[in-house]
């Protein structure tokens, strides 16, 4: 281990004990290993973590305030490493994961590394390389995605921007523009981080093969859907955002636009049935209340001290690759009580269950440590790409392991029927 750098991963929680577990077991199976885990949690997550196997070793700080911001901000008080990575208790890490960001860092100009993120079916993708601006607006950019590109800050303002459940950071810049702005509670606060580093001079590494799997899961501001409950800090948010980064003049203009985008969201979502017309007005006024409070927010940055103790996770992943499993839909039962088996000593289990019928693909991680690949044997993997035509489940899964190559390290001469 001599020669790697010690990193911190850092897991905010509220609300989801059962997903905190989840994406603590998936950090258990990184390849990399030298890293410790920091939980800030509430109570209910507190709990789940003193009564797991994980109490052992996380580092765990109880925080019952939903403002993101300050709860990483305690984060960084109990790191130790001379990296920080942050992912949200909703997402589970590939078994590069770590290791992908971690490399990206032995360029010595970079600051921050970030990389794609999967949404809820395991296949699309919800974010892969952005852009943000002082007018809080995001842009795609594109990059190769099979190997780490590094983008100097440009000239003209703005920074590429980090993804909040997929990001690293070079603890001595973060000493040096200080933790995350705590008046940012939800919203905008690593778009924040993005533009002060940026401003700083430093580079950001975009790493395509850093891949987290990203559920967007129920939560106090959002519903299993994705309808939102409330608009109020998004709002509050944008306000302060706007007021630390933009020309005053324009603030008016850009809330306005982003009240605009929001009401378009509410009637999609309204139109889909999962908000009644009556939300629609309501989460509006709350956004319009969210805005007025964020104007009378003092910013608040400061120093974050680092911690001393450096708590090495207990890595169980056996390098050398994942052991495949495949079968049909109706062989579920004893193919997951055989992968859930192998995957207790260690050993990073991919299971693909195949149906006859050309249904699309998903991919999910279990609690237990195992990857779960379903779909049909000629159903959709990439829903912008044609897919195969395979008549059995190990041509299939062959197909599935050259399409995931670099990012869980598949072996093929493994597989299984």
């Amino acid at each position: 281990m001599s020669g790697m750098p010690r990193v911190s991963v850092i897991v905010v929680s509220h609300g989801r004990p059962a997903l905190l577990l989840r994406c603590l077991q998936s950090l258990r199976y990184q390849y990399f290993e030298n890293f410790e885990i920091v939980v800030v949690a509430d109570r209910a997550g507190a709990a789940a973590i003193r009564a797991s196997r994980f109490r052992a070793y996380v580092k765990l700080s109880q925080f019952e305030d939903q403002n993101i911001s300050q709860a990483r901000n305690l984060g960084l008080a109990c790191a130790a490493g001379e990296l920080v990575a942050f992912i949200d208790d909703d997402a589970a890490a590939e078994p590069t994961w770590l290791g992908h960001l971690v490399a990206a860092f032995e360029e010595p100009g970079v600051g921050s590394a970030t990389g794609f993120v999967l949404g809820r079916n395991g296949i699309s993708f919800q974010w892969k390389a952005r852009t943000i601006s002082a007018r809080a607006e995001h842009a795609d950019i594109l990059v190769p995605e099979n190997r780490t590109t590094f983008h100097a800050p440009p000239n003209e303002g703005g920074a590429v921007k980090v993804e909040g459940t997929n990001c690293a950071f070079r603890r001595a810049a973060l000493d040096r523009i200080g933790g995350f702005d705590s008046a940012i509670r939800f919203y905008l606060d690593e778009s924040d981080i993005s533009l002060r580093l940026a401003a700083s001079g430093y580079a950001t590494a975009v790493v395509p093969m850093a891949q987290v799997h990203h559920g967007f899961a129920a939560s106090a501001r959002r519903t299993w859907n994705r309808a939102p409950r409330s608009l109020f800090e998004i709002g509050a948010s944008l306000a302060v955002f706007l007021g630390k980064h933009g020309n005053a003049h324009l603030i008016a203009e850009r809330v306005s636009a982003e009240r605009y985008g929001q009401r378009v969201r509410l009637l999609r979502h309204m139109q889909l049935g999962t908000l009644t017309p009556g939300d629609v007005p309501r989460l509006l006024r709350s956004f319009d209340q969210g805005v007025a409070a964020g104007r009378g927010r003092t910013s608040v940055v400061e120093k974050i001290p680092s911690a001393r103790d450096f708590r090495r996770c207990p890595t169980i992943a056996k390098p050398g690759g994942t052991k495949l499993l495949a079968g049909y839909r109706w062989q579920k039962r004893r193919l997951l009580r055989k992968s859930i088996a192998v995957a207790s000593d260690g050993t990073v289990v991919t299971v693909f269950l195949a149906s006859l019928f050309p249904f699309r693909h998903k991919v999910q991680f279990l609690a237990e440590g195992v990857w779960l690949h379903s779909g049909g044997l000629m159903g959709r993997s990439r829903r912008d790409r044609s897919s195969p035509r395979c008549l059995k489940p190990l041509r299939r899964l062959e197909w599935e392991n050259a399409r995931l190559r670099g990012i869980r390290d598949l072996l093929p001469a493994k597989a299984e029927d």
